[in-house]
C-alpha cells in the first residue's frame, strides 16, 4: 500500500473573471448612469465619424470667434461639445465621462445631468467665444490668443456639470472637487494658455454659480472644519498640481499662458552649436540635441544616447570618432 498523499484538487485561479458577473455589473452600471454612457458613446462615434480618432483634422466642426461668428457656422457651438480634436482628447473625454460625469449623474439625476450637459456646455462656449472675441479685439493681446484656431473639447461641458454636482455633494467632497478641480483648470489656463483651457474654466465657473442656485433649498449642515489629515492631503494635492505646471507647458508645445515663461529658463538651446555638431563630435552635442528633443526634460536621462549626427558615422560617437583636438575649437 502506497504512503503517497492523495493528489490535491486543482486550485482555482484567484483572478478568474466570471463572464456572467461581469455582464451583470456592466448592466447595473449602464442602468445607473445612462447619460454618462450615452455621452461616452456619442464622443467615440463622433470622433470616429470625423476622423479625429485616427488623428485627422476636424477643425471645421470647432467653435471660435472666427468659426462661429465670422463664418456663420452657428452649429459649431453644439458639435464642439461632442467632437474631440485628437485621439488623446477622445480617450480623456471618454474616461472622464464614464467616471466624473457618472459620479455627477448620481448626485444630480439622469435627466438633470443630460440637460445640464447641453445647457451648461452651450452657455459656457458662448461666453468663452464672446470673451475670446473681446480679447482678440485688443491689438496688444493678439499674439497670445489664437482666434483662428477653433476649439473642439468635450471636457468643457464635463467640467461645468461636475461643478454643478459639487453643490450637492457632502461637505468634504465638495471642498475636494472645487479646490482640486479649479486648481487643475487654472493650471492649464495659466501654463498652457490655449483657448480650450480658458473655455473650460469659464464653463466651470458658470457651473459653480448654477449649482449654488439649484442647491438653495437643500438643508446644509453647520460649518464642518477639515481634519489635520484632510488639510495635509489637500495641500499635498495642491503642491502636486502646481508643481506639474511647467510639464504642462512643455507638453503643450511651450505654452502661451501667463506663467509659461517659466519654462523658457530650461528650454534654451544653441542653434549655432547644433549646426557645428553636424561636422564634428563634441561632448556637449549630446546634451544640446537631448535638450532640443525633450524641450527641457532632464538631460541626464539622455546622456547615454548618441546624437543624430553620429548615427551614420562608422565609429559612432566614441573616442575613435572624435577628430583631433587641433581641428576643433571650443564651443562658444
Amino acid at each position: 500500500m502506497s504512503d503517497a498523499p492523495p493528489p490535491s484538487p486543482p486550485r482555482r485561479s484567484r483572478f478568474r473573471v466570471d463572464p456572467r458577473a461581469l455582464a451583470a455589473a456592466l448592466g447595473r452600471y449602464v442602468r445607473a448612469n445612462p447619460v454618462a454612457v450615452c455621452i461616452a458613446v456619442l464622443i467615440t462615434a463622433s470622433a470616429a465619424a470625423t476622423g479625429t480618432l485616427w488623428g485627422e483634422d476636424a477643425l471645421i466642426w470647432g467653435a471660435g470667434p472666427l468659426a462661429t461668428f465670422a463664418s456663420g457656422r452657428w452649429w459649431t457651438i453644439v458639435t464642439a461639445l461632442f467632437i474631440p480634436d485628437s485621439p488623446i482628447d477622445a480617450i480623456t473625454s471618454v474616461v472622464l465621462a464614464l467616471t466624473a460625469l457618472a459620479a455627477a449623474e448620481r448626485l444630480l439625476g439622469s435627466r438633470r445631468a443630460g440637460i445640464l450637459y447641453l445647457v451648461i456646455g452651450i452657455v459656457g462656449l458662448l461666453a468663452g467665444v464672446g470673451m475670446h472675441a473681446a480679447v482678440w479685439s485688443v491689438t496688444d493681446l493678439r499674439p497670445v490668443v489664437a482666434a483662428e484656431v477653433p476649439v473642439l473639447d468635450p471636457t468643457t461641458p464635463l467640467a461645468g456639470v461636475v461643478m454643478v454636482a459639487s453643490a450637492f455633494a457632502l461637505t468634504l467632497w465638495r471642498r475636494r472637487l472645487r479646490l482640486v478641480g479649479f486648481a487643475l483648470l487654472s493650471l492649464f489656463a495659466l501654463y498652457a494658455g490655449d483657448a480650450d483651457s480658458w473655455y473650460r474654466i469659464i464653463t466651470a465657473t458658470i457651473g459653480l454659480v448654477v449649482g449654488a442656485v439649484l442647491a438653495r433649498g437643500i438643508e446644509r449642515r453647520s460649518w464642518h472644519r477639515s481634519s489635520a489629515r484632510e488639510t495635509r492631503t489637500l495641500l499635498a494635492l495642491m503642491v502636486a498640481v502646481v508643481g506639474s505646471g511647467p510639464l504642462v507647458a512643455l507638453i503643450s508645445g511651450g505654452g502661451r499662458g501667463p506663467l509659461s515663461l517659466v519654462v523658457d529658463a530650461y528650454t534654451q538651446y544653441d542653434d549655432a552649436l547644433l549646426a557645428r555638431c553636424e561636422q564634428l563630435s563634441e561632448s556637449v552635442c549630446n546634451e544640446q540635441v537631448a535638450l532640443l528633443m525633450t524641450r527641457g526634460l532632464d538631460r541626464r536621462c539622455w546622456r547615454s544616447f548618441p546624437s543624430p549626427s553620429c548615427w551614420s558615422r562608422p565609429g559612432g560617437c566614441g573616442r575613435a570618432a572624435v577628430r583631433p583636438s587641433s581641428s576643433r575649437s571650443s564651443p562658444s
